[in-house]
């Protein structure tokens, strides 16, 4: 999980996890969900939407530039994985927080 954390806008490696942990890369991903009940990937996804959210609700920074720093290389490609995560657009998700605020 602190790999994953680390390597938060990197793709998915779960050969490099597997040899921080000492693990071969089943056994890995067996534990992995066992301990969290999701597989790396999916909790990857998961810390990306964490951090999505934070960064569009709590800082001016562009949408470019967030989708940049959690390593989509198209911002078409940001807005599409957070509208299927979230149900909304990150510009609408920005909108909604700030008339919240």
């Amino acid at each position: 999980i602190r790999w994953l954390r680390q390597h938060v806008a990197e793709p998915l490696d779960v050969s490099g996890m597997a040899v921080t942990a000492g693990l071969s890369r089943s056994h890995l991903f067996d534990r992995f969900k066992h301990v969290t009940g999701l597989t790396p990937a999916m909790f990857l996804n998961t810390l990306r939407m964490e951090a999505a959210h934070s960064l569009i609700a709590e800082t001016q920074q562009s949408l470019i530039h967030i989708g940049q720093d959690l390593g989509f290389s198209e911002q078409g490609n940001f807005s599409r994985f957070f509208r299927e995560h979230q149900g909304v657009t990150p510009s609408e998700y920005r909108r909604t927080a700030t008339r919240l605020e």
